[in-house]
């Protein structure tokens, strides 16, 4: 247990530090860049010379235009390297919104107000017809007003509480624990 534990670690750990080098060494090379390619084309002179200032600030303003603009896309891709932004849950759709993937390793469903719990998951929409629905998490399921389909219940566990209050909420709360665990698990 504690050895597939520390494996689980050691390659989340890999992962970052590669992703993270990566980042960095193409920064870097992308405000270098302009320096050694002045450097072989014009040769070392062009930065010896007496009024070699506007040399240098040519090469290094460019490379840190290059390297903000490299900085700025590898940001972007980041973002957008997201698996899925939907997720099906007992015959439901839920977006998952950039607030779910920035806080789904830190907090669990109980420890989030019901408002932060609303920017993670978006929804709920019918599986079939797409369309927003109300839950209400009566019986063994309820049919999607819009188009019949059926939204399976069965095995849920909520609170008595919760579910009577804020039906929505609570089953909001029990498809963050599993889409939480299915990111974890890399199974997104």
């Amino acid at each position: 247990m504690r050895s597939r534990w520390l494996e689980k670690l050691a390659e989340t750990l890999w992962e970052y530090l590669a992703r993270a080098a990566i980042a960095h060494i193409a920064t870097a090379l992308g405000f270098v860049a302009p320096v050694i390619y002045l450097g072989l084309t014009k040769g070392v002179a062009f930065f010896t010379r007496p009024a070699s200032v506007s040399g240098w600030l040519l090469a290094l303003g460019t490379g840190a235009l290059l390297s903000s603009l490299l900085w700025t896309v590898l940001t972007i891709v980041r973002q957008r390297a997201r698996p899925h932004t939907k997720y099906a849950w007992r015959g439901l759709e839920w977006p998952l919104r950039a607030a779910f993937w920035g806080n789904y390793e830190h907090f669990r469903a109980e420890d989030m107000a019901a408002s932060f719990l609303s920017d993670c998951l978006g929804g709920p929409f019918c599986g079939s017809c797409k369309r927003a629905v109300a839950v209400r998490l009566e019986g063994k399921g309820e049919p999607c007003p819009h188009c019949g389909a059926r939204f399976d219940w069965r095995g849920l566990k909520v609170s008595e509480e919760l579910k009577r209050a804020d039906p929505t909420e609570a089953a909001r709360r029990a498809a963050y624990v599993d889409a939480q665990g299915d990111a974890r698990a890399h199974r997104m």
